[in-house]
């Protein structure tokens, strides 16, 4: 049954909404018409992707990507973008001056096109900003913009414009090829005609470069960059502190399994390496340690290992899922403690394997300073730091032997 909604007074998404969830409100705006109908002042609530609150009877609330709601793309609708949920709603989904920018941003989205890491494109920009705090955007000769961005409601308006401008440029070009088509008296060839033409039409927006962003707005690409120049300042700035870092704690460790072994831990939960956290996981890499374990200064926590450990990290990844729910009390089978990605019943640690050119990496990480919504994991620095020395010096992590063997997990001599 379709869900239905009275006047819209409240957005509820979830912390550092991505261009997915923007694309989705700005949607549901544009086009809801008498389906969704909104309130004059809206209230927006960010919460974790992990919660647990569930949204049903809510007919004033919208909430996108979060709480099992119609829009949630998690969980049974995960195959599709938040976005994809929402023109599924208002059958919207074949019209033709939308359908690359949802292509577009879906794809961006679910991973289906390519991450884009230059910090010059709309998703990354929005990323950054929300990592580093939104700036005030600087000329190169030093005098301020008399437009900032202070609010996430800045960031909001700056992509509904874009997404405005988008839709303005493809039913111009649309309404263009109609017209070079019009007097075919065959119906359905002009259709096809038409679909064909517009289809093939080049759009130097579509990935999402911020100097194509502001040629398409007519807005001044410097106005456009200034504010990734800020942003990618700090981040250079901060990714050096955390390098320095990094290099001047890597220990080196000799082991019979692995041979030898660079490795970096770094509890940073007394807020000494705040200025500089947010780099540690590329950082860390970065300066050639093979298993990395940190710990920010609110709790967060993640563990990285190279290609030297791939084909037996997963003992150590089960350990500390099966220590974590140890103590809250909490059980878990065999596959929940080794599956990828995240466990519902224990969704505190998160399990990702990522391929970059020259290199392949496996995480297991417990929120970030990114994903500041995740609960931080009630282990010890110390109980973590255990658990890695055993899985280096004996093959299987101390605390989960037993476990392990009862599994089926062969266990080293």
């Amino acid at each position: 049954m379709k869900h239905k909604f009275t006047t819209i007074n409240t957005i509820v998404t979830h912390v550092h909404p991505h261009l997915d969830e923007y694309l989705a409100e700005w949607l549901l705006r544009t086009f809801g018409g008498n389906q969704v109908r909104f309130a004059h002042d809206i209230t927006y609530g960010y919460i974790p992707t992990t919660t647990d609150a569930i949204a049903c009877g809510y007919t004033d609330t919208v909430f996108l990507g979060v709480c099992g709601g119609p829009f949630d793309d998690h969980g049974e609708r995960h195959q599709k973008s938040c976005t994809e949920l929402v023109t599924e709603y208002l059958d919207i989904q074949d019209m033709p001056a939308l359908k690359v920018l949802i292509r577009v941003v879906s794809g961006k989205d679910k991973g289906t096109r390519n991450h884009s890491s230059n910090p010059y494109t709309l998703p990354r920009m929005i990323n950054l900003l929300h990592r580093y705090g939104l700036q005030t955007a600087v000329y190169a000769d030093g005098d301020e913009y008399d437009s900032t961005l202070q609010l996430e409601s800045d960031i909001r308006d700056w992509v509904f414009a874009f997404f405005g401008a988008v839709y303005c440029s493809e039913m111009q070009v649309l309404n263009q090829v109609k017209a070079q088509f019009a007097g075919m008296r065959n119906n359905e060839e002009r259709v096809h005609l038409v679909k064909e033409s517009f289809r093939k039409q080049v759009r130097t927006w579509v990935h999402l470069s911020i100097p194509a962003c502001a040629k398409l707005m007519q807005e001044d690409e410097h106005l456009w960059r200034a504010f990734p120049d800020v942003v990618i300042q700090k981040q250079n700035e901060a990714f050096q502190r955390a390098r320095a870092v990094a290099e001047s704690l890597i220990e080196v460790v000799e082991t019979a399994r692995f041979g030898c072994v660079r490795t970096l831990m770094i509890d940073g939960s007394g807020g000494e390496y705040s200025s500089c956290e947010i780099e540690f996981d590329v950082a860390c890499r970065s300066a050639g340690a093979d298993l990395v374990l940190v710990r920010n200064s609110v709790g967060n926590t993640f563990l990285c290992a190279n290609n030297k450990f791939l084909g037996n990290l997963q003992d150590l990844i089960i350990a500390i899922r099966q220590e974590e729910s140890k103590k809250r009390g909490i059980t878990l089978s065999p596959e929940q403690l080794s599956a990828q990605g995240t466990v519902s019943a224990l969704p505190q640690w998160h399990v990702h394997e990522m391929i970059e050119p020259e290199a392949r990496f496996r995480r297991i990480y417990n929120g970030s300073i990114t994903r500041p919504d995740v609960e931080p994991t009630i282990l010890s620095f110390g109980e973590l730091r255990t658990l890695v020395q055993g899985f280096l010096t004996q093959g299987v992590p101390i605390p989960s032997q037993a476990f392990l063997t009862s599994i089926g997990v062969r266990m080293s001599a």
